[in-house]
């Protein structure tokens, strides 16, 4: 049973399902992690960073903090709305990188995608140790009977000084669960988020003797990563990998004529191996023009 619970932690970490569940060879992607895991210098933002500079540099323009709230589709183009404002300059093709849920909610479409998908528990810190941790990726599974659920941490780079300074290092720790794990309200909500962030984090500093401090403790839920990120229900993981959605029901990326999409809404499963293979598939249609 214990070696079934580390695969399925396995599994939902990388394609977001348990392993009865995950098709074969997306299971065995996942029985590999964290094999050919790279922290990149500076993490997540880090790499937006260098793809940001990248994209500047080829003409793009970047409007930050610019929210579209409408998407019209005329004869030849389409215009957008940002921030409840409509833009009137025309675009011959969209390509829109936010959740197929939200794209047909500004669409006024009903979505035929699985609501089924996971959120996300976290907690960050800042912490120092006796000595660097070199291994960053770790899959932590208490004992049934301590109540702590799975969950897996991740710790920047001993090395990389844009994300802590020397001596110390950020750390990233995720718990999957549920947008309706967490529909409390007011004194309920803020003490089960304290109530669980206390929990995992006596736990954690029991597995990790060597952290000798800690800085800057917070914690996320689903109604976090809603409030940052306004993907619905706060629904983080992508889309979950299973026998019951086979390929041939994944949804398209091209949705109507100058209009397609990308992100892991498209493709299944959970960062670079979803964003990254779902990109690639649309680049190729793009430069053959089957679209």
């Amino acid at each position: 049973m214990e070696f079934k619970r580390f695969i399925d932690a396995l599994c939902m970490i990388s394609a977001q399902n348990k392993s009865s569940q995950v098709p074969v060879l997306i299971g065995a992607l996942a029985m590999t992690y964290p094999a050919e895991t790279y922290a990149p210098r500076g993490g997540m933002k880090g790499l937006f960073s260098s793809w940001l500079d990248h994209f500047v540099a080829l003409g793009g323009n970047w409007k930050p903090q610019q929210r579209v709230t409408a998407l019209n589709q005329s004869i030849n183009d389409w215009e957008i709305g940002i921030n409840n404002e409509l833009n009137r300059e025309s675009y011959e093709h969209v390509v829109s990188n936010m959740t197929g849920w939200s794209l047909s909610q500004l669409l006024g479409e009903r979505s035929t995608l699985p609501t089924q998908a996971w959120s996300a528990f976290t907690i960050y810190a800042g912490v120092k140790c006796t000595q660097p941790i070199q291994e960053l990726y770790h899959l932590v599974l208490p004992e049934k009977s301590l109540g702590v659920p799975d969950y897996f941490c991740s710790f920047s780079h001993p090395e990389d000084s844009t994300r802590a300074p020397a001596g110390w290092q950020t750390l990233t720790l995720s718990i999957h669960t549920t947008e309706g794990e967490w529909d409390l309200e007011g004194e309920a909500y803020d003490q089960k988020k304290e109530y669980f962030k206390n929990l995992i984090w006596r736990h954690f500093r029991e597995t990790f003797p060597q952290i000798t401090e800690q800085k800057f403790l917070t914690a996320g839920t689903p109604r976090t990563f809603y409030h940052y990120t306004l993907r619905p229900g706060g629904r983080v993981g992508g889309l979950p990998h299973r026998w019951s959605y086979p390929l041939w029901l994944w949804p398209s990326q091209f949705k109507r004529v100058g209009l397609s999409q990308l992100g892991d809404t498209v493709f299944p499963g959970q960062g670079l191996v979803a964003t990254i293979t779902g990109a690639m598939q649309w680049w190729r249609r793009v430069k053959a023009k089957r679209f």
